[in-house]
């Protein structure tokens, strides 16, 4: 699901994992700011130059991004997820 940093206003992924268990990660590229595709196995891609990166960590796998996508904090409530602050 795509939805935006309610700070910034810039574009975030919410990644479901696996059965309760979720992650957060920018979907801005920090090389360019282009926004990353959609993920596509275990992978989001960003279109403008082709920096790849893990849907699960963030981590960058291949540039020419330097550093990976910031994670955001998640928290639980009942049916939903709210969407916190970008981690440092």
């Amino acid at each position: 699901m795509r939805t935006a940093d309610p700070a910034t206003g810039d574009a975030v992924f919410v990644l479901q994992l696996k059965k309760d268990e979720y992650s957060a990660l920018s979907a801005v590229c920090p090389h360019a700011r282009c926004v990353v595709d959609k993920p596509k196995d275990g992978k989001l891609v960003c279109p403008c130059h082709r920096s790849v990166f893990d849907a699960t960590t963030g981590e960058v796998l291949v540039g020419p991004a330097k550093t990976g996508l910031p994670k955001y904090g998640l928290t639980r409530s009942g049916d939903r997820l709210e969407l916190g602050p970008q981690e440092s």
